[in-house]
């Protein structure tokens, strides 16, 4: 019996010691202060085939801050995104904690014993966990979910105890919060994300964050002692959202090891472009951006290039691995880097620069995740192929 309650404790003893480093995951499935992901399009012409397929991505962390294709697909189980979302997956399915079959009525009797001690625990550390997921298109199973009037958000948080992350990514109808699955709608365009590792002393500004960008939340646990120092995240909870002035915001950010992070959020009530009207403005600085350019051709805004503004820039094309490029017109991904001011910026969010009527991206709430790093900026230069120009006669 002794011996049998033993193994069932180390069985316990790893899934809660799992959850004492909860944050960010590498490619190896270790620990990393952040990391960055760019899902490539689908391109049936080359010779790679993940690429071909439509699963392949670019990786980047805190310690190689340069972009490398991944020998590991997205749809893998075995690569940053999944070995970061499972954490979250197998701590509820630890709660049912698996063990060998019983040979005898004694074994069953101490093995049960120990099931039922260690479903306990670890079903304690769940419910322990801050985990909110939100995506403006909901995934499996309510993957024809889908809202217009809220944020043009997708991410999550999770944190236990004194450590978590944030999940900012540009992907529809993900992730589940019950398995990895990249799902096939997600394939035949370009996405990013951005993972942050954090401590808990974060959450508070996270929250307010969530507040102003007005997340569509599919699925939310708030341990009492998250609550009960955070209660704006009960706001959240009720689908609650920042109304009236001020209409933007931002908040610095600093990740485990030190990295410092700027947030930016703008509520529908805004009504400006995020990049043009706030983010470029505040880091004094022309911006570079790529967006999701589908739609009427009136319904891109186009170059900002007012003389009494810092420029914005669509990015036109993008360099792929192999030599190739790849138009705008395949990327689904949302972000921003710095052109003329050598702050070496770079952003990373879910909101878009278009005025479509139905995902009007003036009047949606937003926001977007800066770091400031000359390797990551230079990794993200080397990737613009083509930038949209301002007209001759512009003055900068």
């Amino acid at each position: 019996m002794f011996l049998a309650v033993f193994i069932s404790a180390i069985v316990v003893n790893y899934a809660l010691n799992e959850i004492e480093d909860f944050q960010c995951r590498d490619q190896s499935g270790d620990p990393v202060d952040w990391f960055i992901f760019y899902k490539l399009p689908k391109i049936e012409t080359v010779l790679n085939s993940n690429i071909k397929e439509g699963i392949a991505f670019l990786y980047m962390d805190s310690k190689s801050k340069n972009w490398k294709l991944s020998d590991k697909s997205i749809a893998d189980k075995n690569q940053a995104l999944s070995y970061t979302l499972e954490q979250n997956y197998r701590l509820l399915h630890e709660t049912q904690v698996r063990l060998l079959r019983p040979k005898s009525l004694t074994e069953f009797s101490s093995k049960k014993l120990a099931w039922e001690l260690g479903r306990t625990s670890v079903k304690d550390k769940l419910f322990q966990v801050l985990s909110i997921y939100y995506n403006d298109e909901f995934p499996f199973p309510q993957e024809h979910v889908c809202s217009d009037v809220s944020g043009h958000t997708k991410g999550l948080i999770a944190f236990y105890e004194e450590n978590g992350y944030w999940l900012i990514h540009s992907i529809p109808k993900f992730p589940r919060n019950d398995t990895y699955e990249y799902a096939f709608n997600a394939r035949i365009y370009g996405q990013m994300g951005i993972c942050v590792s954090l401590k808990s002393t974060a959450v508070q500004d996270i929250a307010i964050q969530l507040y102003y960008s007005w997340p569509n939340i599919y699925s939310i646990n708030i341990p009492k002692i998250f609550g009960k120092d955070v209660p704006i995240l009960y706001k959240l909870r009720n689908g609650e959202h920042a109304k009236g002035q001020p209409t933007n915001r931002t908040v610095s950010l600093t990740s485990t090891s030190g990295q410092n992070f700027m947030h930016f959020a703008k509520t529908a009530e805004f009504r400006r472009d995020l990049y043009a009207d706030f983010v470029a403005p505040t880091l004094m600085s022309a911006l570079a951006v790529e967006t999701w350019q589908h739609g009427a051709k009136d319904g891109n805004l186009g170059p900002f290039c007012k003389s009494n503004h810092h420029r914005v820039l669509d990015i036109k094309s993008v360099k792929r691995p192999d030599g190739g490029v790849f138009s705008n017109y395949l990327d689904h991904s949302k972000y921003a880097i710095t052109i003329d001011n050598g702050f070496n910026t770079v952003c990373v969010g879910d909101i878009n620069r278009q005025v479509q009527q139905k995902v009007h991206q003036l009047k949606r709430a937003g926001g977007t995740l800066c770091l400031q790093d000359a390797n990551v900026h230079r990794s993200y230069q080397n990737l613009i192929a083509e930038l949209s120009k301002c007209p001759n006669n512009f003055l900068k």
